[in-house]
């Protein structure tokens, strides 16, 4: 039996590197209209290292603030550019509406978010194995 060649390497990132690095994988996977841009990857992976609690809404915030400009802010990009990377975040599927037109992570990053965050909060920090097969042709 022919063994398979291994590539192990050991990294340690801050939670918002680990989901940029999570969505440049995820990315491998997609067919060319819904791979993420750079920016998608910065904002999806911003949102994902966010409280557990944290929605976008459709509307500004008690305080007149208005969540997608503090995301804007974060980026470093102007607040119009928000509403684009927004949009086509739900359009490949990482940001869901509900029927409140609430903006959301889908359950299975959630599922993911909750695992990272309830291992860092007891361990203060978390060891990931992060396996995937590679066929070369």
């Amino acid at each position: 039996m022919e063994r398979k060649p291994t590539i192990k390497d050991r990294f340690i990132l801050s939670e918002l590197k680990f989901y940029n690095v999570y969505f440049r994988i995820w990315n491998i996977r997609q067919n060319k209209d819904n791979k993420l841009t750079n920016q998608e990857i910065e904002l999806a992976s911003i949102i994902c290292s966010k409280d557990m609690k944290y929605i976008l809404d459709k509307k500004k915030a008690l305080n007149g603030r208005s969540k997608k400009y503090e995301l804007a802010t974060e980026m470093g990009i102007k607040n119009t550019a928000i509403y684009h990377i927004i949009a086509e975040l739900e359009r490949k599927g990482i940001l869901i509406k509900d029927e409140d037109d609430f903006l959301m992570l889908p359950k299975s990053l959630n599922i993911l978010r909750k695992t990272i965050k309830q291992n860092i909060e007891k361990n203060g920090s978390f060891a990931f194995d992060y396996v995937f097969d590679i066929k070369i042709e």
